[in-house]
């Protein structure tokens, strides 16, 4: 319809929008020209832990995702400090957008086996 635009979510929710909504503010799209998209994974480990350690598996691990885009390299840093805990935040570029549900599941998943392989808890 001339009045308005149907927009389809990524959980096949329909939204009408009308059109003078397009031309007075901003619209955000991961489906555009770039379909690469940044995400952010936060997790928490024992102080006991080295630092450098969950530097290095977290970065080894999900350098093996397949759509985990290399440049740039994820990265990882100490975001905060809670009680007896160190909480990390991963940052990685992956270069499927219209994944990302997925991405984050399986990247979930990977960590989890790390340490569990390594034998390192997870607070």
């Amino acid at each position: 319809n001339i009045r308005s635009t149907v927009v389809r979510t990524a959980d096949n929710v329909e939204i009408i929008v009308p059109n003078q909504t397009w031309l007075n503010n901003s619209v955000v799209t991961y489906t555009g020209s770039n379909t690469s998209v940044r995400l952010r994974l936060s997790l928490s480990v024992p102080r006991s832990v080295d630092a450098g350690q969950v530097f290095q598996l977290v970065n080894d691990t999900v350098r093996k995702h397949p759509l985990v885009i290399d440049d740039p390299g994820p990265s990882v840093q100490i975001a905060n400090f809670s009680g007896a805990n160190i909480e990390y935040l991963l940052t990685l570029w992956v270069a499927d957008a219209a994944k990302m549900s997925k991405i984050y599941a399986d990247i979930r998943l990977m960590l989890l086996h790390a340490f569990e392989n390594a034998e390192i808890p997870l607070a």
